[in-house]
């Protein structure tokens, strides 16, 4: 079975301030993303559509969030985030 987190606990791993930051990268990236497979939505977008992403998205995403320097401690972070949704 695939598990999933959210858009709004990526935010959290990766520190930014809100969840729009990261749902704007999402955005940004959704072809890179559907190469990871499909990307789940909740809600509409006017009302802050909520992103369901897999674990191969979410480290995508990491690799790809402007951060001021590559830090290895966050994929192992969003490992750990998909090993406590089992």
């Amino acid at each position: 079975m695939t598990r999933f987190i959210t858009d709004a606990t990526l935010s959290d791993i990766i520190g930014f301030a809100h969840p729009a930051m990261i749902r704007s990268l999402i955005r940004q990236n959704a072809v890179g993303l559907a190469r990871r497979g499909a990307c789940r939505a909740d809600g509409r977008m006017e009302t802050g559509k909520t992103f369901h992403l897999t674990e191969a998205q979410a480290l995508y995403l990491v690799s790809v969030a402007p951060l001021p320097a590559h830090d290895p401690s966050l994929s192992a972070a969003v490992s750990r985030a998909f090993q406590a949704e089992a």
